[in-house]
């Protein structure tokens, strides 16, 4: 684990902003997906103002809820209102998880669509991930959901809304880069994720960005 702390809130969205710079830089196609949650609305809406080249970034989605698309609980809906509205990017560049008839439908439709756009292999240059204070990370839940060796997985939980499509650990695993975002309330669940071994404990090697108490 890379720990990156940082004494102020702005300072952790450019920190976050600085790696996704370092990680398109220099390439001709870069694949990124992002988390949904409270923590990435200010980092989406600051990462819009910047000067980037978005005709050459494919944006993906770790999770989402099954909820309607324009629904304030989408992950998409979030990431639309704050990042996707404000920058000019291809619409072809852009790949939400659809709501279809089933949470399954939708596992299956997003899970074909990932396999053929990486050919089979699905391996993102980087995923931005945040934290709950229960310790899960996406919306990977549990010990079962982590053992999933299947690119995408449905999950749920009696303390969360809402069943869940969510990448699976073997899949955010295999991405280039994994960002953690964790404002100063998470410190304590960082702290204590050796101790519990919550799901975000299994992110391998991950760059953890976090806010701590002055």
């Amino acid at each position: 684990m890379r720990l990156i702390k940082v004494s102020k809130k702005s300072d952790l969205y450019k920190k976050a902003i600085d790696i996704f710079k370092e990680t398109t830089y220099g390439k001709d196609v870069v694949n990124i997906a992002f988390s949904g949650g409270r923590t990435p609305k200010e980092f989406f809406t600051k990462l819009s103002k910047e000067d980037i080249d978005w005709e050459k970034i494919n944006i993906f989605l770790v999770d989402e809820r099954f909820v309607p698309l324009d629904s304030n609980n989408s992950n998409y809906n979030l990431l639309k209102k704050n990042l996707l509205d404000k920058i000019d990017i291809p619409e072809k560049n852009i790949h939400k998880i659809e709501i279809l008839k089933t949470p399954l439908d939708s596992k299956i439709d997003y899970e074909k669509r990932l396999l053929k756009y990486f050919k089979g292999d699905i391996k993102f240059d980087a995923v931005y991930l945040g934290i709950g204070e229960d310790g899960h990370t996406g919306s990977i839940f549990t010990m079962d959901d982590i053992e999933v060796l299947e690119p995408t997985l449905i999950t749920e939980s009696s303390n969360h809304p809402h069943k869940r499509i969510t990448l699976s650990m073997e899949t955010i695993n295999k991405a280039e880069k994994k960002i953690v975002i964790a404002t100063k309330e998470k410190a304590e669940v960082l702290e204590n994720l050796p101790k519990f071994k919550c799901p975000a404990f299994f992110i391998d090697n991950p760059i953890v960005l976090m806010e701590y108490e002055k």
